[in-house]
């Protein structure tokens, strides 16, 4: 099961919400997206909490949520401390257009190629 809330604003309050019933209390959700929520750091703190207490998702997309350092501390230090099944945290802006290498010397025929994801 996923649930994908990409540019809802849910802001910090939202997080709270979605942490402690979409979270805490379910264990069927595997991905959840909340790319560009306007979340933050209070946000991250809540979303936190919640995978401290989760026991079944797997995936969390996160980015474009203006998290700082701080936040991804405490994602790290307070929710993924305690969680053993999330495998895939991204917290990457999405870029608005394809980053391409320009051909070098190593470069067969010319091609370009995209950069890779850094989710």
């Amino acid at each position: 099961l996923s649930l994908g809330l990409d540019s809802c604003r849910l802001l910090p309050s939202g997080a709270e919400g979605i942490a402690r019933h979409g979270l805490a209390c379910n264990h069927t959700l595997r991905a959840l997206s909340l790319a560009s929520s306007a979340l933050g750091d209070k946000g991250a703190r809540s979303i936190a909490w919640g995978l401290a207490r989760n026991s079944g998702l797997t995936e969390l997309h996160l980015g474009d949520n203006s998290i700082t350092d701080s936040g991804i501390q405490t994602l790290s230090f307070h929710g993924l401390k305690h969680n053993s099944t999330l495998t895939t945290l991204a917290l990457a802006r999405a870029p608005t257009k394809p980053h391409t290498r320009a051909p070098g010397p190593a470069s067969d025929s010319g091609n370009t190629s995209a950069a890779p994801s850094l989710a």
